[in-house]
């Protein structure tokens, strides 16, 4: 997928996760890249020998560049914030960070877009309704608009698997893997069976690329796992035993968080193995994206 000519490639969000995995990506893929990197305080983010500065809104002036063939926008607070801070704080900081958008494509041309939303936006008008679901079909609204002029895509992701995870987050993925490399057995602690639509992050970049689709919002999935079956091959990758209560196996309630869309799997798909999950951990642990 290697190409000669430059790429200008704008992400919003660059120092979380799917920042700093999409950098991976392009720097792994693309031989000659371009960024303009968006982040709440300027980070200095380095990888195999490159360093690269990210900026603030404020400081967009500073940068000339017109023409991007890429616009990524991760930006958002984790609805666990919500816990963290009063819902009046959540609510302020998210419409800032919507409304930033505005500011960040002012005067842009962009080629194609993508936002990443969440597939908690389901829950509007459910009992599972929180402010998250409320800023996140906000801010799908407003990325929409904005970049109707552009090819662009709101991909609805549930649960993730991507290079650069945070091993300290306290992701049922991350925790396993944790586990793993400590040696320790994998437990799983849920009392009642646990479905999730997992996301091979790599999956969702390639096709964006690649599409001839476009202005279309699409659940973003690669695979269903009951956690108990990715917790089995994290178990195999680092030879420790895996351990579900007896309550998990015989459970008939499941915390299920799944997309009832197939749309993106008819697209693009590839079953979730060992050899995928290893290439994962690997090339966050060998290849890491530091940031400062």
């Amino acid at each position: 997928m290697f190409k000669n000519n430059k790429l200008n490639v704008l992400i919003y969000g660059a120092t979380g996760w799917l920042g700093r995995a999409t950098i991976y990506y392009f720097l792994k893929n693309y031989e000659n890249v371009d960024f303009t990197l968006i982040s709440s305080s300027n980070k200095l983010i380095n990888f195999n020998g490159r360093s690269m500065r990210t900026i603030t809104v404020s400081d967009l002036s500073q940068n000339q560049l017109i023409h991007y063939d890429y616009y990524f926008n991760f930006a958002f607070l984790t609805q666990e914030k919500i816990k963290d801070i009063s819902e009046d704080k959540y609510l302020k900081l998210t419409n800032q960070i919507i409304l930033n958008e505005e500011k960040i494509i002012k005067d842009k041309e962009i080629d194609k877009s993508l936002l990443v939303s969440s597939g908690a936006v389901y829950w509007f008008n459910t009992g599972k309704e929180n402010l998250y679901t409320i800023q996140k079909l906000k801010q799908e609204e407003f990325f929409r608009e904005n970049l109707k002029e552009t090819k662009n895509y709101v991909a609805r992701v549930f649960s993730l698997l991507a290079e650069q995870f945070d091993f300290e987050k306290k992701y049922a993925f991350s925790n396993f893997v944790s586990d793993g490399i400590k040696n320790n057995s994998i437990n799983i602690e849920s009392k009642i069976k646990v479905q999730r639509s997992y996301l091979v992050f790599e999956d969702l970049l390639n096709y964006f690329i690649t599409s001839q689709e476009c202005n279309i919002t699409f659940d973003a999935w690669s695979q269903n796992f009951d956690i108990l079956e990715l917790a089995k091959i994290i178990g195999k990758i680092y030879n420790v035993e895996v351990n579900a209560s007896s309550e998990y196996l015989n459970s008939n309630e499941v915390d299920s968080y799944i997309s009832n869309d197939g749309s993106f799997k008819e697209l693009i798909h590839q079953d979730i193995n060992f050899e995928i999950i290893e290439r994962i951990i690997q090339r966050t642990i060998n290849e890491s994206v530091i940031i400062n």
